[in-house]
């Protein structure tokens, strides 16, 4: 299979980031991932996502990669053994992004129960990050967890927002987010893609200090939910 799927990108002879076509990208995609080189495979996987495919396009490729895995697994399975004790950050973004595309696909489902809002909704945060050498990287991706927490006792009503530990080039000290509800100034849905949102508040009403954040949900029922 792994040879199949390199003669299909050989065919094709160009980067990923030249690739338009979510069919190719998602051959990259499920390569990479059968290598578990996480790395190429989690890049490839934001750029299946910018390019806002129909949900049924990311269920096919999930199950390709069920299928794919399966017959991997069986055949190396002493050698897999002696990997599963070590999950590098790279692996645990792989993870977040099966979780983001199955997220999409159980936000299109006929079923209810599945429908429903998980505890963490998976989403990227698209912002400019400062590096730790000073430089700043304009419009990054990061994957992040979106959990709302409701009234509890006295407790405020928050949105907290959690980046992954990944990206060690940058700088991590807001790696949590806690934005009260009530510091919410405006949620606008972005029309150039019906999976986002501009999400303005105060952070600090007396200093002014304001956040300002684009927020990607993993499909535009998600956004609604």
């Amino acid at each position: 299979m792994i040879i199949q799927l390199n003669a299909l990108l050989g065919k094709k002879g160009r980067s990923l980031r030249d690739l338009t076509d979510y069919w190719d990208v998602a051959t990259y995609f499920e390569l990479h991932a059968v290598q578990r080189d996480w790395s190429k495979a989690c890049l490839a996987a934001l750029h299946m996502y910018l390019l806002n495919p129909p949900i049924w396009y990311l269920k096919s490729t999930i199950n390709n990669l069920k299928i794919l895995h399966q017959a991997t697994r069986m055949r190396n399975q002493p050698k897999l053994r002696e990997q599963r004790s070590i999950t590098s950050d790279d692996e645990n973004v792989y993870s977040f992004w099966i979780d983001f595309f199955s997220d999409a696909i159980n936000s299109n489902s006929t079923s209810t129960e599945e429908r429903e809002l998980p505890a963490q909704v998976p989403i990227l945060v698209c912002d400019n990050y400062e590096k730790n050498d000073g430089t700043t990287l304009k419009n990054v991706y990061v994957e992040s967890h979106l959990q709302l927490n409701f009234h509890t006792g006295s407790e405020p009503e928050t949105l907290v927002i959690r980046t992954l530990e990944k990206q060690k080039q940058l700088q991590t000290e807001e790696s949590v987010r806690i934005i009260e509800m009530n510091s919410i100034r405006s949620i606008i849905n972005v029309k150039r893609d019906n999976r986002s949102v501009f999400l303005y508040a105060y952070e600090n009403a007396e200093a002014f200090l304001s956040v300002e954040l684009q927020i990607f949900f993993s499909s535009a029922e998600r956004r609604t939910a």
